[in-house]
């Protein structure tokens, strides 16, 4: 399961993004292995080249860099861009109608083993996700009603999330809905694209295409 902060943050809207198309993001990525990008994600695929694989001018994009975790395992960086559609919430003061944003970014480099990679993406059985529910439960450095709203949340995502493996660029690509995020392992480093483009088909097709670019610009 992911850290889906940034495709929340940006499906909404795209406000307070850290930097604009054109400020960030090299012309020409160093040669260098994955994980010493890991605390410059910027630097690893130019912004023209995310632009194109969305099939959207440079300054229709958005930038997000997600670096508020101290874990440099956890950061994001993701590009939106306006789709024309619109979504409706409910708030106090009635309905109001936000704009809907898609996004292609990527982010969250770690070193990893096939056999981590493996066991991280797989789908859990029921008595695996009842197992880790009780030890949470007996886990006494967890705050009560933390550890609720831990359980009720793991609860939720196992019914939900699905991973499916697939052949492509890297030693291991994992297909995860309903995050639409494209987890890849190659050569002892993992890291994620996430893609909300268009259906499903499309959103794997412009996540293996990132992801393709991202191991090329990172051989060192």
């Amino acid at each position: 399961m992911i850290i889906i902060r940034p495709i929340i943050f940006l499906s909404l809207l795209c406000i307070g993004c850290q930097a604009r198309s054109g400020e960030t993001g090299s012309e020409v990525p160093l040669k260098e292995n994955l994980m010493d990008f890991q605390n410059r994600l910027d630097q690893l695929v130019p912004i023209k080249t995310i632009a194109g694989l969305a099939g959207e001018k440079e300054s229709a994009l958005s930038l997000h860099y997600d670096r508020t975790d101290e874990n440099p395992a956890l950061h994001t960086y993701v590009s939106g861009w306006s789709n024309g559609q619109t979504t409706t919430i409910q708030t106090s003061d009635g309905k109001i109608s936000l704009p809907l944003t898609s996004i292609l970014g990527f982010g969250q480099i770690y070193a990893s083993t096939k056999e981590m990679f493996e066991e991280k993406y797989r789908q859990k059985s029921g008595a695996e996700i009842r197992e880790q529910l009780t030890i949470m439960a007996k886990d006494t450095t967890i705050a009560p009603d933390m550890a609720i709203w831990e359980m009720r949340e793991i609860a939720s995502q196992a019914k939900k999330t699905r991973f499916q493996k697939l052949e492509g660029p890297g030693e291991l690509m994992v297909w995860e809905t309903p995050a639409n995020a494209l987890h890849v392992f190659s050569k002892g480093t993992a890291f994620t694209v996430f893609s909300n483009t268009g259906d499903m088909e499309i959103n794997r097709k412009n996540a293996m295409k990132l992801a393709s670019v991202i191991l090329k610009n990172s051989e060192p």
